[in-house]
């Protein structure tokens, strides 16, 4: 009976202690702005806080749950975000979009991965929100923008999600933003299948259960941050780096499958009668080669953010997916000179200082801004060719 008195008491100290430990870790982070509870984009994606907020489809594998509410934010920012998704899985400022346009009604959509949803800032604050206010107090008409920026998506979803969800509503204007997804598609030891069914082999979306342990500390803000933080280390940079299944180049098949599926979404919305918009994609290592070359020191959080590339990118090093990323940009850039479409050169344009993104390729509330005010001239000139197409 002492003996199991005592484990108790052992039992009851370390319970103790861990809630002591977690409900400090809380307490700063509320103290320095970053909340309370830990953020959307810092959790692993078999959570039940990141699952609860997608549905599955059975063309695009998952979308955003139609009629939620997203809380979101990043470790990054001290801002929290709350979001709305509509009847129809979007992003939105309404509940409702009628497949019926108005007479006088102008559409834009948006295509792309977690840079174009931004699940870390307020609709009104990211790009595509704020292209639509833009055009709002510019023409003085009625602007509907869907955003179908999905987190997670490559091309070979974007092609369904443009194709099945977004055509029906009639957009004017699309506007595609996408290529660091689809670096992810070159595994060399997979192979490579133009479908892209070498890297999605099971359901869209679905997690292995973690063990109930694992689940457990999933919930504790200090674990998950203290992981979190071992795995951007630069130690483990340098093991992901020496990793010998890792590639220095992506291959043509990778390259030409890109652009094969841009050219599908472009021509789509084309036939559809739609005026496109090709950006390309902006990143934290805005001119990669002074990075690789040493001509230029990296920042603290470029160096820091140069291991979540690795892990996000398994297949290729630090230096394969800064080419990709390059010839992935150029082939943008000649999609839109084959298919005749308006283009942002936006991986030139936006500079890669720390204050427009929170992280390799997320932009900050400052950053998003500054996307669509350099977006915002192009669109209109998308709207007026649009209207004088009409007329």
């Amino acid at each position: 009976m002492q003996h199991l008195r005592i484990v108790a008491i052992n039992a009851c100290a370390v319970v103790f202690l861990l809630a002591s430990v977690e409900i400090a870790t809380r307490a700063i982070s509320w103290a320095r702005g970053n909340g309370f509870f830990l953020a959307l984009h810092e959790l692993d994606p078999s959570d039940n806080a990141v699952a609860s907020i997608y549905r599955w489809h059975p063309s695009t594998g998952f979308t955003l749950r139609p009629n939620s509410n997203i809380e979101g934010g990043h470790p990054n920012q001290v801002r929290k975000s709350f979001l709305t998704v509509n009847e129809y899985g979007f992003l939105a400022d309404t509940q409702h979009y009628s497949y019926l346009k108005e007479t006088n009604e102008i559409r834009i959509a948006t295509i792309g991965g977690s840079t174009t949803a931004m699940l870390s800032l307020n609709y009104e604050d990211n790009w595509p929100g704020m292209i639509a206010n833009t055009l709002r107090a510019t023409l003085g008409r009625r602007i509907s923008l869907i955003n179908a920026g999905t987190p997670g998506f490559d091309t070979s979803q974007s092609i369904p999600n443009l194709a099945l969800r977004v055509l029906p509503f009639a957009p004017d204007i699309v506007i595609i933003y996408h290529a660091y997804n689809d670096l992810k598609a070159t595994r060399p030891a997979n192979g490579f299948a133009p479908d892209y069914s070498h890297i999605h082999m099971h359901p869209h979306g679905a997690h292995a259960r973690p063990p109930a342990w694992q689940r457990l500390a999933n919930m504790s803000m200090f674990y998950v941050r203290a992981r979190n933080r071992n795995r951007g280390a630069e130690a483990q940079m340098a093991k992901i780096q020496a990793n010998g299944s890792r590639s220095d180049i992506v291959p043509v098949l990778a390259i030409e499958t890109f652009r094969s599926n841009l050219r599908s979404m472009v021509a789509m919305a084309q036939a559809s009668g739609a005026r496109v918009v090709l950006v390309t994609f902006a990143t934290l290592y805005g001119t990669p080669e002074r990075w690789l070359s040493g001509e230029r020191p990296m920042s603290d959080l470029q160096r820091a953010e140069s291991a979540a590339v690795l892990q996000f990118v398994p297949g290729l090093t630090f230096r394969g997916v800064m080419s990709g990323l390059r010839q992935f940009n150029a082939a943008i850039r000649d999609i839109a000179r084959e298919r005749q479409t308006l283009l942002v050169d936006m991986a030139k344009l936006l500079p890669e200082k720390e204050d427009l993104f929170i992280d390799r390729v997320h932009f900050s509330a400052q950053g998003a801004k500054q996307f669509a005010t350099l977006l915002a001239p192009v669109v209109l000139e998308a709207v007026s060719e649009a209207q004088h197409a009409k007329n």
